[in-house]
């Protein structure tokens, strides 16, 4: 069981083969904390063996959110990362490719480039379903809360120095329940894709080095799969 001020993550063994995966996921939401486990196993299994990894799921602290909107964060090792203040919280960010937008999901090839398979958004559209998902907007600021002269903001880059961004546009995906249920009803189809939860866009700006656009990307706890097995969703398994 969950108690105060528990990490959440999310607990996959290596299983002897008999037994597929076992996997938990604890969350904080409005004062109480929940608990969604995930089991999959043959009756005959013998002694469980291996080593117990975990990773860090988002959101846990929101009290808007429930399971459906838990992210898996990625940060691709590749690409270089900036931290910024979104709302006053620190957050770090990776350098998009070009033409990346908000909504995006796909997949990584072995170069860690991502590869845009679709946009959630444009989906949403095309087939005319009535669900509130208007992205929200957010004040970005340097790590100390200042935003200079102009709107430009800094940051630190190594070996570079500081990187300037020019009156940087913060949007993020809602975390509303029309939102959570359209990741829930997407499971199926974008199994283990990634999603662009995040974007800041800065305008062109020959003099400064920042121009462009910087992005968060993370796998919907609901799209994520163990090789060979489905996802406990009320009681059943899909």
């Amino acid at each position: 069981m969950p108690w105060p001020g528990l990490d959440t993550c999310r607990l996959a063994p290596e299983l002897a083969q008999s037994m597929k995966k076992t996997s938990c996921v604890m969350w904080k939401s409005s004062g109480t904390y929940g608990v969604k486990l995930e089991a999959f196993w043959d009756c005959g299994f013998g002694n469980i063996s291996g080593e117990w990894t975990r990773f860090d799921v988002d959101g846990t602290d929101d009290p808007n959110r429930d399971w459906r909107g838990l992210m898996i964060p990625h940060y691709p090792s590749k690409q270089r990362n900036f931290e910024l203040l979104v709302d006053g919280a620190s957050t770090k960010f990776s350098c998009a490719p070009n033409g990346i937008k908000l909504g995006d999901y796909g997949h990584f090839m072995d170069s860690e480039n991502f590869c845009c398979e679709g946009n959630l958004l444009a989906d949403l559209k095309s087939v005319s379903l009535k669900a509130d998902i208007t992205p929200r907007e957010h004040i970005i600021s340097e790590w100390n809360g200042h935003q200079g002269e102009g709107g430009v903001v800094s940051t630190h880059d190594d070996p570079v120095g500081f990187i300037e961004f020019c009156k940087p546009l913060g949007l993020s995906l809602p975390s509303n329940d029309d939102f959570k249920s359209l990741l829930v009803s997407f499971s199926t189809r974008l199994t283990n894709r990634y999603l662009i939860t995040r974007v800041i866009q800065c305008p062109p700006d020959p003099r400064r080095s920042g121009s462009g656009t910087l992005y968060n990307i993370a796998k919907p706890f609901v799209w994520h799969r163990n090789a060979g097995v489905g996802l406990v969703v009320g009681g059943a398994v899909r």
